[in-house]
Protein backbone atom coordinates (compact mmCIF):
# COMPACT_ATOMS: atom_id res chain seq x y z
CA UNK A 1 0.00 0.00 0.00
CA UNK A 2 2.84 2.41 0.81
CA UNK A 3 4.35 1.73 -2.61
CA UNK A 4 1.14 2.86 -4.31
CA UNK A 5 1.10 6.05 -2.27
CA UNK A 6 4.67 6.88 -3.33
CA UNK A 7 3.78 6.23 -6.97
CA UNK A 8 0.87 8.66 -6.68
CA UNK A 9 3.10 11.25 -4.97
CA UNK A 10 5.64 10.85 -7.79
CA UNK A 11 2.95 11.34 -10.43
CA UNK A 12 1.74 14.50 -8.71
CA UNK A 13 5.31 15.86 -8.49
CA UNK A 14 6.01 15.42 -12.20
CA UNK A 15 2.66 16.99 -13.06
CA UNK A 16 0.79 13.93 -14.32
CA UNK A 17 -2.42 15.13 -15.98
CA UNK A 18 -3.98 11.87 -17.12
CA UNK A 19 -6.11 12.16 -20.28
CA UNK A 20 -4.20 11.54 -23.54
CA UNK A 21 -0.88 12.85 -22.32
CA UNK A 22 1.76 11.58 -19.93
CA UNK A 23 4.49 13.75 -18.54
CA UNK A 24 7.75 11.81 -18.48
CA UNK A 25 10.92 12.99 -16.82
CA UNK A 26 14.10 11.76 -18.49
CA UNK A 27 17.49 11.15 -16.85
CA UNK A 28 18.48 14.80 -17.36
CA UNK A 29 15.45 16.08 -15.46
CA UNK A 30 13.71 17.37 -18.59
CA UNK A 31 10.02 16.76 -18.90
CA UNK A 32 8.78 15.50 -22.27
CA UNK A 33 5.10 15.48 -23.16
CA UNK A 34 4.10 12.14 -24.70
CA UNK A 35 0.82 11.62 -26.51
CA UNK A 36 -0.90 8.30 -26.04
CA UNK A 37 -3.64 6.66 -27.97
CA UNK A 38 -4.64 6.74 -31.60
CA UNK A 39 -2.40 8.33 -34.18
CA UNK A 40 -3.90 11.39 -35.82
CA UNK A 41 -3.69 12.05 -39.59
CA UNK A 42 -1.35 15.02 -39.14
CA UNK A 43 1.02 12.82 -37.09
CA UNK A 44 1.05 10.19 -39.85
CA UNK A 45 1.89 12.78 -42.51
CA UNK A 46 4.63 14.31 -40.33
CA UNK A 47 6.14 10.85 -39.72
CA UNK A 48 6.07 10.04 -43.46
CA UNK A 49 7.82 13.34 -44.18
CA UNK A 50 10.54 12.72 -41.57
CA UNK A 51 11.16 9.12 -42.70
CA UNK A 52 11.47 10.35 -46.29
CA UNK A 53 13.99 12.95 -45.15
CA UNK A 54 16.07 10.87 -42.69
CA UNK A 55 15.37 7.25 -43.67
CA UNK A 56 13.71 4.41 -41.73
CA UNK A 57 16.78 3.70 -39.58
CA UNK A 58 17.41 7.03 -37.82
CA UNK A 59 14.66 6.88 -35.20
CA UNK A 60 16.54 8.93 -32.60
CA UNK A 61 16.99 11.74 -35.13
CA UNK A 62 13.37 11.47 -36.30
CA UNK A 63 11.98 11.65 -32.77
CA UNK A 64 14.00 14.82 -32.08
CA UNK A 65 11.98 16.50 -34.84
CA UNK A 66 8.70 14.79 -33.87
CA UNK A 67 7.18 16.13 -30.68
CA UNK A 68 4.91 13.94 -28.61
CA UNK A 69 5.86 10.38 -29.61
CA UNK A 70 8.70 8.11 -28.57
CA UNK A 71 11.10 6.53 -31.10
CA UNK A 72 9.70 3.06 -30.57
CA UNK A 73 6.15 4.22 -31.22
CA UNK A 74 7.26 5.97 -34.43
CA UNK A 75 9.20 2.91 -35.61
CA UNK A 76 6.27 0.56 -34.97
CA UNK A 77 3.82 2.90 -36.69
CA UNK A 78 6.08 3.09 -39.73
CA UNK A 79 6.84 -0.61 -40.12
CA UNK A 80 3.33 -1.86 -39.22
CA UNK A 81 1.08 0.69 -40.96
CA UNK A 82 2.75 3.42 -43.02
CA UNK A 83 5.62 1.79 -44.93
CA UNK A 84 4.61 1.84 -48.62
CA UNK A 85 6.12 -1.65 -49.07
CA UNK A 86 3.35 -3.17 -46.93
CA UNK A 87 1.02 -5.30 -49.04
CA UNK A 88 -2.53 -4.41 -47.97
CA UNK A 89 -4.49 -6.34 -50.58
CA UNK A 90 -6.75 -9.27 -49.73
CA UNK A 91 -5.36 -12.79 -49.92
CA UNK A 92 -6.24 -14.70 -53.08
CA UNK A 93 -7.75 -18.19 -52.76
CA UNK A 94 -4.43 -20.00 -53.12
CA UNK A 95 -2.73 -17.87 -50.46
CA UNK A 96 -5.64 -18.27 -48.09
CA UNK A 97 -5.63 -22.06 -48.48
CA UNK A 98 -1.85 -22.17 -47.85
CA UNK A 99 -2.30 -20.11 -44.67
CA UNK A 100 -5.16 -22.28 -43.43
CA UNK A 101 -3.15 -25.46 -44.09
CA UNK A 102 -0.13 -24.01 -42.27
CA UNK A 103 -2.35 -22.96 -39.37
CA UNK A 104 -3.77 -26.47 -39.11
CA UNK A 105 -0.22 -27.82 -39.01
CA UNK A 106 1.47 -25.26 -36.70
CA UNK A 107 -1.38 -23.63 -34.81
CA UNK A 108 -0.83 -19.98 -33.87
CA UNK A 109 2.93 -19.99 -34.47
CA UNK A 110 2.66 -17.12 -36.96
CA UNK A 111 6.38 -16.30 -37.05
CA UNK A 112 7.12 -19.88 -38.16
CA UNK A 113 4.32 -19.76 -40.73
CA UNK A 114 5.59 -16.44 -42.10
CA UNK A 115 9.16 -17.76 -42.48
CA UNK A 116 7.93 -20.69 -44.55
CA UNK A 117 5.74 -18.57 -46.83
CA UNK A 118 8.23 -15.97 -47.98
Amino acid sequence: MMGLIWVLVGLIEIGYQGDDEDSIENKFGCTKLCVRGHWRPHEDSKLKELVTQYGPQNWNLIVEKFQGRLWKSCRLRWFNQLDPRINKRDFNEEEEERLLAAHRMYGNKWAMIARQHK
